[in-house]
């Protein structure tokens, strides 16, 4: 059965005179674009747009043939450009996952000199809190060794601070 490709009038920004294509699937009515949206469209589907499109056997024989052989390349360069980028989200997944079951403020306590301190842990020295920028043990916060680096400076006021 043959069927003439049916154009409507569209509107919008092509104006009131553009015409649309529409082709006759499976009795429905539909654009290039809602023919394309078709989930797994069956040979038959595909014949009855191939047919209304006015692209004969050979020139669609081409068209596969040509597919056939670009598919694997193209493929290949997506895997290529996108596997190390996958690589990059698992590793920044994994990374979040850890920092999610950290601590919000790692505190290991007030500072004792025979104690030692993981780094990107926070600390109370003479009133002040502190955070270290390395590990250490023995290293007093404020010592200028660039071990600690001051977060909150002791208040004016404070009665538990040693000076």
């Amino acid at each position: 059965m043959s069927v003439d490709t049916v154009t409507r009038p569209i509107s919008g920004s092509l104006g009131s005179n553009a015409m649309t294509r529409k082709y006759l699937i499976d009795g429905a009515l539909l654009t290039a674009e809602q023919v394309a949206e078709i989930k797994n469209p069956t040979e038959a589907q595909k014949r009855q747009f191939i047919a209304q499109s006015g692209i004969s056997d050979q020139r669609l024989q081409e068209i596969e043939t040509t597919m056939d052989a670009i598919a694997p390349v193209i493929r290949d360069y997506v895997v290529k450009a996108v596997t190390p980028l996958v690589d990059r989200l698992c590793q920044v997944e994994q990374k979040m996952v850890e920092l999610n079951e950290r601590p919000l403020v790692p505190w290991a306590g007030t500072w004792e000199s025979q104690k030692e301190f993981k780094r990107h842990t926070f600390c109370s020295d003479r009133g002040a809190m502190w955070f270290a920028m390395t590990d250490s043990k023995g290293v007093r916060p404020g010592s200028g060794d660039g071990v600690w680096r001051l977060v909150v400076k002791a208040g004016r006021d404070g009665k538990d601070a040693t000076r």
